[in-house]
């Protein structure tokens, strides 16, 4: 009987060397292999895995995660949560009754103090231990991920500051915990423990080890040290709700993108400090408004605003901004504000008369958007509200879609309306109109050129028909066409 065994091994050991002989494979090489076959056993909140709702919410990868020792964590109940409406908040003047002099003002001071868990004077070396302790934590974390060390002791004195102001128990109680960006550490822990167990400040910066005397100096620079992460904290804070509102991320470093989101916060922060304003050198903007602040999820942004607007600290610039539209429907809010401004010019009530019904109907839109700007959000369910995807006028129901297509087509005609009196008034046949906020409506506007065109022509044939300005509003109102639409659904809008 033939040793199958034998014959097997012979077959083997031929096939292992039919390639011939292996390369020298690093160290670094297999320990990419293990890291990259690791993503394998990662869950929705692994650094490497999509997941469509992650996507919308957005990712931090783990080293930049927040770090929280454990008893600060337990502080940090339900019982103490800061308490805001989202539905009020996000209403027309939401913010309003947060400000000086109202009642719901007065009532949240009373039942919740600034600093949340660390309030009494008798605690205020318990205070200073756990924001040194924080801080150190992140610190050690950031600087452990790579970044510089003034970004990385910006980013977690920032983190510590809205930690003890009360951020971390309004993250805490989100309930999007499956993208949780916290890590929470103990005395036992191999990396952060000695940190954690120290009892004093000194102590706290020992631990640091390697990183305690750059902490140290970091601490007390005065352009990006503690004194300026204290002072600037807040209106960071409204900073980053008011982009995400408005734009529904908090920081994209995209090819073009970054010149307009670091736009967006200079022109936020230089108002708020009335052009006396100085971003740290060392530290670039994504640190903080992405790094720092997004651990702390999306419920907390506009609570937190709100808290802090009513212990006095956001910049009343800062607080106008609350006003802004929701991201994904500033199309039909802008255009419809556009509108507004143009009701003082002479030829309005023409325009008006012609297309009152269409006019009313996107008013109404707008209204509604701006009474409930979190249920009206892209991305309202980050929120912790229920998204809202049709909107009403009358007896008539629209989809979002179809509401933007209505203002599109009424701001159409009043683009083709301003550019032939545009036209009109560098021929001489009218005086000059002050169509100074015609720009915004021009991006609506585009949605439908063909119209924009027709009536520019006919609009354009009436003026140059008629002899008298006194005339304009006659001509006007009989050349506009009549607008139809099918405003319950998002079909092809029809012109007559």
């Amino acid at each position: 009987m033939a040793n199958t065994t034998g014959a097997l091994n012979v077959t083997a050991l031929t096939a292992a060397h039919a390639f011939g002989a292996a390369a020298t494979i690093s160290d670094a090489e297999w320990n990419a292999m293990d890291q990259n076959l690791a993503i394998l056993a990662q869950d929705a909140n692994g650094d490497d895995t999509y997941n469509n709702e992650k996507a919308a919410f957005g990712h931090l990868e783990s080293r930049y995660h927040m770090i929280v020792d454990k008893a600060t964590d337990d502080l940090f109940t339900a019982a103490n949560e800061i308490k805001v409406s989202l539905k009020s908040l996000g209403g027309k003047s939401g913010i309003n009754s947060y400000l000086a002099g109202g009642d719901k003002r007065r009532t949240h001071i009373a039942s919740h103090s600034y600093l949340a868990i660390y309030s009494a004077e008798a605690e205020a070396d318990e205070r200073k231990l756990a924001t040194t302790r924080l801080t150190a934590l992140n610190f050690a974390q950031l600087r452990e991920a790579g970044l510089g060390v003034s970004e990385a002791f910006l980013c977690a004195a920032l983190r510590s500051r809205w930690i003890i102001t009360g951020a971390y128990g309004v993250a805490k109680e989100d309930k999007n915990a499956a993208y949780t960006e916290v890590k929470i550490v103990e005395a036992t822990d191999a990396v952060f423990g000695r940190i954690v167990a120290a009892a004093s400040n000194r102590e706290v910066i020992n631990a640091l080890g390697k990183y305690a005397a750059e902490f140290v100096k970091a601490y007390n620079d005065d352009n990006s040290g503690m004194r300026w992460a204290t002072r600037h904290a807040e209106n960071i804070w409204a900073a980053v709700e008011h982009c995400f509102r408005v734009r529904s991320h908090h920081f994209k470093d995209q090819r073009d993108m970054v010149d307009s989101y670091s736009s967006l916060y200079m022109r936020f922060l230089e108002a708020a400090y009335e052009g006396e304003f100085e971003w740290p050198r060392d530290v670039p903007l994504i640190s903080v408004f992405r790094i720092a602040i997004h651990p702390f999820k999306m419920v907390a942004l506009p609570v937190m605003t709100a808290h802090y607007t009513a212990h006095g600290k956001v910049a009343n610039s800062a607080i106008t901004r609350m006003s802004g539209s929701p991201c994904g429907l500033a199309q039909i809010t802008t255009a419809v504000a556009a509108l507004d401004t143009m009701r003082a010019e002479a030829w309005w009530p023409a325009f008006e008369y012609a297309y009152k019904e269409d006019i009313d109907a996107a008013v109404d839109f707008a209204d509604q958007i701006n009474s409930d700007k979190y249920s009206f959000h892209i991305c309202a369910g980050l929120y912790g509200v229920t998204k809202i995807n049709e909107i009403k006028h009358g007896s008539k129901t629209y989809t979002i879609d179809a509401a933007k297509s209505h203002v599109q087509l009424i701001a159409s005609a009043c683009q083709g309306m301003i550019n032939a009196l545009q036209e009109a008034v560098r021929n001489g046949l009218i005086t000059k109109f002050a169509l100074q906020n015609a720009r915004a409506l021009e991006k609506p506007a585009a949605a439908n050129p063909l119209l924009a065109l027709r009536i520019t022509q006919l609009v354009g044939a009436a003026l140059n028909a008629i002899s008298a300005v006194d005339d304009v509003k006659g001509a006007i109102e009989n050349a506009l066409p009549r607008l139809e639409s099918d405003k319950a659904s998002s079909t092809a809008v029809a012109i007559s």
